[in-house]
């Protein structure tokens, strides 16, 4: 639940009945949200943040969870901000081997080339990993980033200290992770400050924000999570993640006013892939009728 500094930012001194009234339609909100989470069998992690204002939504906001492809969205900014840094190009070239393709992981670049050795450029590696979730592109990108350390203490410099990249998509593919393994995870709402820190420019340089958010809009999968019951034509730049027992998707919604809430959804859960979907959907709908 939103602390009062952050509903009270900006008010004045004749504002405090109109900050009572918010605070208690944000109660409203917050229960009507954990309602819709306990009808998984399982656990539902959430978070909310009004970009403009920073008031916030939360239901087990500080639980770790892990983000499948979601991840991608660290990697992605560890790549551009080593471009930011001078030290890669977007139109690098680079080549994507035969041996980096690995076989029953998502790769539509490895169907596109029939896992055959091809050159491509770190931009379309980008586009491919968070546009398509291509695993393939995910990995080659990781190692361009440094591995995984280097792509978590870049969220370190950033503030973030509940977001970890500790492995490869080839590693996770073999994985068997137990409940309690705290590698790969995300608190819900570590990873909305993420998003926060995208939308205000605090993460890259304009340029590289402006490329990773534009990527983030093209994202061709899970259309029925964020998206699933907001208006047609709503912006939403987001990233899914799928793996059992997970069903998850980050990112930013604009509002009819200008305004952005980032929205983060976690669910864990061995139910049928479109049920929660159906929960992460009904969640960011009730916070786009109420920041909206």
């Amino acid at each position: 639940m939103a602390c009062s500094s952050e509903l009270e930012r900006g008010a004045g001194a004749g504002d405090s009945t109109a900050v009572t009234a918010r605070r208690a339609d944000l109660d409203s909100v917050q229960r009507e949200i954990a309602k819709t989470a306990a009808a998984v069998d399982g656990s539902v992690g959430f978070a909310a943040v009004h970009v403009e204002s920073g008031a916030r939504l939360s239901h087990n906001g500080r639980e770790r969870y892990p983000m499948r492809s979601v991840y991608k969205v660290p990697i992605a900014l560890a790549i551009l901000r080593r471009v930011d840094a001078g030290e890669l190009r977007r139109d690098s070239v680079v080549t994507v081997t035969a041996a980096d393709f690995v076989p029953g992981l998502h790769s539509p670049l490895r169907e596109r080339t029939l896992g055959k050795s091809v050159r491509v450029s770190v931009d379309s590696l980008l586009v491919l990993m968070i546009a398509q979730s291509d695993n393939s592109a995910s990995d080659v990108l990781l190692g361009l980033a440094g591995g995984p350390a280097a792509v978590t203490q870049h969220l370190r410099t950033l503030g973030i200290n509940d977001v970890r990249v500790d492995r490869s998509e080839r590693e996770l593919g073999r994985a068997t992770d137990g409940d309690d393994d705290p590698r790969d995870t995300a608190s819900p709402d570590a990873m909305a400050d993420l998003l926060v820190a995208v939308q205000q420019g605090r993460a890259l340089s304009r340029t590289s924000h402006a490329r990773l958010l534009e990527m983030m809009m093209q994202a061709s999968t899970g259309p029925n999570r964020i998206r699933g019951l907001l208006p047609p034509g709503t912006r939403v730049a987001h990233k899914t993640g799928t793996g059992r027992p997970m069903t998850n998707d980050a990112g930013l919604v604009t509002l009819p006013d200008g305004g952005h809430v980032a929205i983060v959804v976690f669910v864990r859960s061995s139910a049928p892939v479109t049920k929660n979907e159906a929960i992460i959907a009904q969640i960011a709908r009730t916070v786009y009728d109420y920041f909206s």
